[in-house]
C-alpha cells in the first residue's frame, strides 16, 4: 500500500528528520519542536493568504485546467473554514474539537502573473528533486516567499503525492508546497481515492507547522498538539474504530493519511498552532492587515479569489466606486455593504458562476482585476 502524502518535509530547522525506505517509495517524516507562545491572534480574525500556482507541464494532460485549480481552492477554503460538507460527519468522540481555522487562500495577482497562475512548458520531468523550483532547470522560479505561498503542480512520478518546505530549513527559492498533478483538486487529472483535494490541505497543514498525529512514530511520540490523541502509526483505511496507544485514533483528522472522503477536520489545538505559526514565522503572508490599515496600501485589495457568494474589497479611499462586468461586457448588479471605513462586502446578484472583471475607482485611479465566482 502506498503512503498517501509522502515527503512531508520538516518546516523548522529544529525538526528531526527520519528517512523511511520501502520498495518503491520514500517518505520523509518529521516531528516539530515548535511551541506556541501566548501571543495568539484573535481567533475570530480571518487571515487571508495569497497563493501563486506554478503549473509545470510537458503534455496537455499535465497542463491542468483553470477549473481544476479552482476546484482545489474551493476545497482548501472549505477545509480551513469548517465549510467542508463532511465536517458534521466527524464521529462524536472528536466532533467537539472540530475547528474553524478562519484561514482563506486566494489567487495573488500582479503584472507578471495577472491571474495568480504561472504555466511553464518543459521537457523535464518527472520531478524528483529541486529542479521543479528553477526556470533554468525546467521548473518555475518562486515568487517572493515572504509575500505569497508558492504551490508547484507537476508530475512527481512514482508514489510521491506532495511535500512542503519552509525556511529556514530550505531557501526562499524552494519554500512552499509541491503537489503531483494527479492528486490536485477534485476533477480533471485527479485519481481516486485521493481525489478530494485533501493532499494539498494536508501539505499546507505541514507548511503551517503541523506534524503527523503520530509524530516520529510510537506511542511515546506525538504531534505536539494537546487535543489530538497519541497515535502509534499512520492509519490508511477509513476505520473509525481504530485504536492505538490506549485510545481511539483521530482517523478523520486532516493530518492523518486516510482516503480523502474520510478526512473531515482540524482540531482546535491545530487551529491555534497554525495561526500562531503564521503570526510568528510568516507574518508577511497574513493579509488581515489591509482590512485594518488599508491606507498603507496603494492598490485595492480583493479577496478571496475565487469567491463563492461574496467578496471583500479594501482600498485607500472611503468613497471608492466598485463595478463588475461579465466577460461579454454585461454589467453585474451588486449588493455593497460598508463593513468599516475602507472595507466593503460585495455580493454579486447572480445565479451562476464564471469569470468576471471587477473595476474599482479609487481616488480617481481605476483598478481592474479578473475574478472567479463559483456556484
Amino acid at each position: 500500500m502506498s503512503v498517501k502524502r509522502h515527503m512531508a518535509l520538516s518546516i523548522l530547522v529544529l525538526f528531526s528528520v527520519h528517512h523511511l525506505m520501502s520498495q518503491s517509495n520514500k517518505c520523509r517524516v518529521s516531528k516539530t519542536s515548535y511551541r506556541m507562545s501566548s501571543n495568539i491572534p484573535d481567533a475570530d480574525e480571518s487571515l487571508f493568504i495569497p497563493v501563486v500556482f506554478h503549473v509545470i507541464f510537458n503534455d496537455d494532460e499535465q497542463n491542468i485546467s483553470l477549473a481544476q485549480i479552482q476546484s482545489q481552492l474551493v476545497i482548501l477554503n472549505q477545509d480551513f473554514n469548517r465549510a467542508n460538507a463532511n465536517w458534521n460527519s466527524t464521529i462524536e468522540e472528536f466532533k467537539e474539537l472540530v475547528a474553524n481555522c478562519k484561514i482563506t487562500f486566494y489567487l495573488h495577482s500582479n503584472s507578471s502573473i495577472p491571474n495568480g497562475i504561472r504555466r511553464v512548458a518543459t521537457d523535464h520531468g518527472p520531478f524528483v528533486n529541486s529542479d521543479v523550483h528553477y526556470d533554468e532547470l525546467g521548473g518555475s522560479n518562486a515568487m517572493t516567499s515572504e509575500n505569497v505561498l508558492n504551490i508547484w503542480v507537476a508530475d512527481l512520478g512514482g508514489d510521491v503525492f506532495g511535500y512542503s518546505q519552509s525556511e529556514p530549513t530550505y531557501s526562499a527559492a524552494e519554500s512552499g508546497v509541491v503537489i503531483d498533478y494527479e492528486h490536485f483538486g477534485t476533477l480533471g487529472t485527479v485519481k481516486p481515492p485521493y481525489n478530494g483535494g485533501r493532499t494539498l490541505t494536508h501539505e499546507i497543514g505541514h507548511w503551517l507547522g503541523l506534524s503527523h498525529l503520530w509524530g516520529n512514530g510510537g506511542c511515546e511520540s506525538d504531534d505536539g498538539i494537546e487535543d489530538t490523541p497519541n497515535q502509534e502509526a499512520p492509519v490508511y483505511q477509513c476505520d473509525l474504530t481504530h485504536s492505538s496507544c490506549g485510545s481511539l485514533d483521530a482517523v478523520q483528522n486532516l493530518m492523518n493519511l486516510g482516503p480523502d472522503v474520510c478526512m473531515t477536520f482540524f482540531s482546535s489545538g491545530q487551529k491555534a498552532h497554525m495561526r500562531q505559526y503564521l503570526l510568528e514565522e510568516k507574518p508577511g503572508l497574513i493579509k488581515y492587515k489591509p482590512v485594518l490599515n488599508a491606507e498603507k496600501y496603494i492598490e485595492p485589495f480583493i479577496y478571496p479569489n475565487p469567491a463563492k457568494q461574496e467578496l471583500y474589497v479594501s482600498f485607500t479611499s472611503a468613497k471608492s466606486n466598485v463595478e463588475m462586468w461579465d466577460m461579454a461586457g454585461t454589467k453585474v448588479n451588486l449588493n455593497i455593504d460598508e463593513l468599516k471605513p475602507h472595507l466593503l462586502k460585495v455580493t454579486p446578484r447572480l445565479s451562476g458562476g464564471g469569470s468576471f472583471i471587477i473595476r474599482i475607482n479609487d481616488k480617481g485611479l481605476v483598478y481592474e482585476q479578473k475574478i472567479i465566482l463559483t456556484n
